[in-house]
This record gives C-alpha cells, sequence and structure tokens, in this order.
C-alpha cells in the first residue's frame, strides 16, 4: 500500500477543452496496463458522497475506494502486473447523485444517454478520452512531487464501466467499428489509443432510459472485424437483466450478446448471484418476494466490481 500514489486532477482538458476530473492510483513505474474506469450513479468523491443522505449509504464505492479495489483484485490476478488505474469522474451531476458524461455523448436534461448517428461520426468520445489521457499523463509528469513514470504510448488499455458508466463503452465500441470500417482521419494519437484498447468491460450496464442498455446497434456492431477488435466482456446481475419493472433490460442484454455471437466476435459472458432456479418453486410467495429484492438488491450490483474477473 506504501507505493501507491494517488492523484487528483481537476478540471483535465479533454477535446474541444472540454474537461473532466481524472483520478490516477498507480505507482513510479512504467505501467504494464492502463485501466481506465467510467462509474455509474452515486459514485463521486468520497466527500462528495458524504453530503447525500443516499450516497452515503455506498460510500465503499466511492471513487477513491472504486480505484484502490481495481488496483488490488488487477495485481492479486495478475502478480507480475504494473497497473495505472484512471477514473474518468463525470463531468454533470443532476441532484448530486444522477451521473451525466455529456463530454462523451448527449444527454437528456433528466440524465438518459442517446446515441446519435451524427455524434458517433464525430468520433466525440474516443477524441475526447485520448485527449483526456494524454492531457491527464502530461499533469503528473510536470508534477514535482509525482516523478514517476506514466505512459500511453504502446502500453495495453482496457476500458472498464459500471453501470450508467458503460453508456461511455457503447458509444465508444460504436465509434470504434466506423474508425475501423470507414478511412477516417484521426489524429496519430488518437490512432495509437484504438490500436492500444484490448479489453473493454460492461459491468451490469443500464441506464433509466429505454434504448441501448446494452450496445445493440447490429449496424454498428457488423462492422466489428474479429481480427481487430478488443476482446468484450459482459457481466450482469439480476439488478438489471431480472428487474421486473424494466424487462428492456434483459431483452437488450440478450440482443448483445447474440449480435456478438452472430458476428463470431471475441467476447465473454459472465451472469453474477443469479437465483436459484431449481428451488424456485418450493418457498412461499412472501420468501421468493423477499429473494427477489435481496437478488435484485442495489447492493449486489455494486458487489460486481468485487467479482468480475479481468
Amino acid at each position: 500500500m506504501c507505493c501507491w500514489i494517488r492523484r487528483e486532477i481537476k478540471d483535465c482538458a479533454g477535446f474541444l477543452n472540454k474537461c473532466n476530473d481524472v483520478i490516477f492510483l498507480g505507482n513510479k513505474i512504467c505501467p504494464t496496463v492502463n485501466l481506465v474506469y467510467f462509474g455509474g450513479d452515486v459514485q463521486d468523491y468520497e466527500q462528495n458522497m458524504l453530503k447525500n443522505n443516499v450516497s452515503s449509504q455506498y460510500i465503499k464505492w466511492s471513487l477513491e475506494n472504486t480505484a484502490q479495489i481495481l488496483y488490488e483484485r488487477f495485481t492479486n490476478q495478475f502478480t507480475c502486473s504494473n497497473p495505472h488505474i484512471w477514473i474518468i469522474r463525470p463531468s454533470h451531476w443532476i441532484a448530486d447523485s444522477i451521473a451525466c458524461y455529456p463530454n462523451f455523448l448527449p444527454f437528456t436534461k433528466h440524465g438518459i444517454p442517446f446515441f446519435e448517428s451524427d455524434e458517433i461520426y464525430r468520433f466525440k468520445a474516443i477524441r475526447q478520452l485520448n485527449s483526456l489521457l494524454s492531457n491527464a499523463v502530461k499533469q503528473l509528469s510536470d508534477d514535482e512531487c509525482y516523478d514517476g513514470n506514466c505512459q500511453l504510448s504502446n502500453i495495453p488499455v482496457r476500458l472498464i464501466g459500471f453501470s450508467k458508466g458503460c453508456c461511455v463503452l457503447t458509444e465508444l465500441i460504436y465509434e470504434f467499428s466506423l474508425l475501423c470500417s470507414t478511412v477516417t482521419t484521426v489524429t496519430e494519437e488518437t490512432d495509437e489509443l484504438c490500436k492500444s484498447l484490448q479489453h473493454i468491460y460492461w459491468l451490469d450496464s443500464g441506464h433509466s432510459g429505454i434504448h441501448h442498455q446494452w450496445p445493440v446497434s447490429n449496424d454498428y456492431l457488423s462492422l466489428l472485424k474479429s481480427s481487430t477488435c478488443p476482446t468484450l466482456h459482459i457481466h450482469a446481475t439480476p439488478y438489471q437483466i431480472l428487474n421486473r419493472s424494466r424487462p428492456q433490460k434483459s431483452v437488450d442484454f440478450q440482443r448483445f450478446v447474440n449480435i456478438l455471437s452472430e458476428c463470431n466476435l471475441p467476447f465473454t459472458k459472465k451472469l453474477h448471484f443469479m437465483p436459484d432456479t431449481s428451488t424456485k418453486n418450493g418457498g412461499s410467495l412472501v420468501e421468493d418476494s423477499e429473494k427477489y429484492e435481496e437478488d435484485c438488491s442495489l447492493q449486489r450490483h455494486f458487489e460486481i466490481l468485487n467479482h468480475f474477473d479481468f
């Protein structure tokens, strides 16, 4: 623990000077991998979460703690690795708890992401991510108190999204599919970032809208090539895919899996905390209801951060 260094880079400039805060966690040694994380609703700085009665109940999952969780779990799974963790904080909040990433893709005034062809063709998300990481590395390199070796060039990148944060990954994979299929001019740095991208993790993807709970646009996903596509990792809990009041979430989940299978793209799928269907009819209605509430709880939703495999 003593070798960890954490820095909060406030108002880090991205594409067209659109800013996000970035939290860095790592050591002074050149990384073997850069892990980039996009969190969901409620997840914020600890000090902000403590001010909100709802958010304070989930302080365990603050952005600072999540960075530590990712670092510990990755190094436990890959003992010889040296990850650098980059947490991208949402740039806009509604009622101090609803996260929005308008620098990456459009959002409604109610905090619902939407995916427009015009925006996707501008490669806004990829450019924002590249500029943010490049400027964050530069600021750390210029920090006399850090004196370490952050690097993007020739270092593998893994993108991780949780809950609402997965909408950024969906936007990114749509844009990435267009870069793979069209002759588009992007900066050398942006092109290098895309080539460094090896794994993308959707952790219990979902939001309060209706469409694109998971990536479901066959028009974009079918453009991906198995030889160049990052490995796509899909993880889900009952909180999202057994939600009785939001059946579209499970529909989109299965549709995403089906498209990836049909397109022969590299992916993995794992379900977490699923109820035991073998005893489904053995208990009373009260017991079944209580079990459902436990399986689909918000706490189980967050716990996926402690259980998914890299």
